[in-house]
């Protein structure tokens, strides 16, 4: 498999993970009794959305060749990452929330550890509108030592 496939199977077990934890939480709650206020609601579902955002990022980065998309993704896998664990004391369902953590942390390191298969040909294409051709500046370099050398 491809990187991005693997990719795209972290992802979606992530935001699954994170669905059942939701689903666990609300129904717990509502088999109580309990009145949960709506901004507990409102942030869960704001951390998918989050999440999907990213994954779209990640997505269009890989389609369309550009580099700019990847670091969007990380910021809002970042941001998520790092909301989620400030979270992680109040939580009630550990282990929905504990898988969902572990496949969070991961898909970043996924990423950065992969980020040439990712982003080789945004970064390639970038370079050649710019002129900044790797293979042509060595080429030009060796040409000019060689002229150096003859005078």
């Amino acid at each position: 498999m491809d990187p991005f496939s693997i990719f795209n199977i972290i992802s979606f077990a992530k935001i699954f993970c994170y669905t059942m934890h939701i689903k666990a939480t609300i129904s717990y709650y509502n088999n109580n009794g309990i009145f949960t206020p709506i901004m507990v609601d409102y942030d869960m579902y704001l951390n998918i959305f989050f999440m999907f955002t990213g994954y779209i990022f990640m997505l269009n980065s890989y389609l369309t060749y550009s580099y700019y998309h990847i670091l969007l993704y990380l910021v809002f896998v970042v941001n998520t990452l790092v909301n989620i664990l400030a979270k992680f004391s109040f939580v009630n369902f550990t282990k929905y929330f504990t898988i969902f953590i572990c496949v969070a942390a991961i898909e970043p390191f996924f990423v950065i550890y992969n980020f040439k298969s990712f982003a080789y040909r945004a970064i390639y294409t970038r370079n050649k509108k710019l002129g900044s051709n790797i293979l042509l500046k060595n080429g030009l370099n060796v040409s000019k030592m060689i002229i150096w050398l003859d005078i």
